[in-house]
């Protein structure tokens, strides 16, 4: 793996994570029709009269996975810092933690440290040599 696939691991799964939680709230949308549906006058047809159990128990799962991910996050969060901590430039460092921890895009970045863009890619590029993955051999 490359360092910076490696680096953008963490938002990839911060994008998984959004995805989900979106999920959770739609299925908990349902659950909402699904309950409010309910009464004591039985309706006409066959409906499922489970379908507020099975869409609790999806909900639920999905919360289960959301969970999951955010720990994965965090872990993974923990070790880029490790890794960008070691950088020995604090610009370069910053451009990093911006990028790869706060998520932020090159414009962002370049604003917040006040230099051209250009020269936030080229800072990166010199940051990106001194990170060590973990686990992979030099």
């Amino acid at each position: 793996m490359e360092t910076k696939e490696y680096l953008e691991l963490a938002r990839n799964i911060n994008i998984q994570i959004d995805s989900k939680l979106e999920q959770v709230s739609a299925l908990r949308q349902l659950a909402i029709k699904a309950s409010s549906t309910l009464s004591p006058v039985p309706p006409s047809g066959t409906p499922d009269p489970h379908r507020l159990e099975k869409t609790i128990t999806r909900m639920m799962d999905m919360e289960h996975e959301v969970d999951e991910d955010i720990d994965r996050l965090v872990e993974l969060k923990a070790d880029i810092m490790k890794a960008i901590s070691r950088v020995p430039d604090d610009r370069e460092r910053v451009v990093l933690e911006l990028r790869y921890l706060a998520f932020k895009d090159w414009a962002s970045i370049a604003d917040a440290i006040g230099l051209h863009i250009r020269q936030v890619y080229r800072l990166h590029d010199e940051a990106l040599k001194h990170i060590e993955i973990p686990g992979k051999c030099h």
